[in-house]
């Protein structure tokens, strides 16, 4: 069951981050101070969690893990779908998001869940990978050609 994400959360987060994410993840006060932010929802599940910024009528997707242990039993997909319902809740024009390009499993699960590339950011992580810029349009009149 998903369920929005609450300041007390932020441990429980950071234990999943760092199961996923392993160096790269970031710190319970870290996570903390995001959810203490007036621009900052997430949502969390058993294993998983999902942390967005809610700026200018538009969302972006900041975090979202899912501890190895628990993956491949479509917790990703009902947090993105919960951002995605949220957003449109609030009549968000969009949800934007970077992910690495060598990541084959979000992008699919992005691509399934209505999010198509509009960019490549080169070197963009760390390692070296490429970020692929992904967005959702979420009101018809939003799904025209962008410049």
């Amino acid at each position: 069951m998903v369920r929005r994400a609450r300041l007390e959360d932020a441990e429980v987060i950071a234990a999943i981050e760092a199961s996923a994410f392993g160096d790269g993840a970031w710190t319970a006060a870290q996570i903390a101070a995001e959810l203490a932010s007036s621009k900052c929802e997430g949502w969390v599940t058993e294993g998983g969690y999902l942390l967005s910024w809610r700026v200018a009528g538009e969302r972006e997707l900041v975090r979202v893990a899912v501890d190895p242990s628990s993956r491949r039993r479509g917790l990703g997909r009902a947090l993105v779908t919960a951002l995605l319902d949220a957003a449109r809740q609030a009549n968000d024009s969009c949800v934007h998001l970077e992910v690495a390009a060598t990541n084959a499993a979000a992008r699919a699960l992005y691509a399934t869940t209505g999010f198509v590339e509009v960019g490549r950011r080169g070197g963009y992580y760390r390692d070296g990978d490429d970020a692929i810029l992904m967005r959702c349009d979420l009101r018809p009149e939003a799904r025209g050609p962008r410049p």
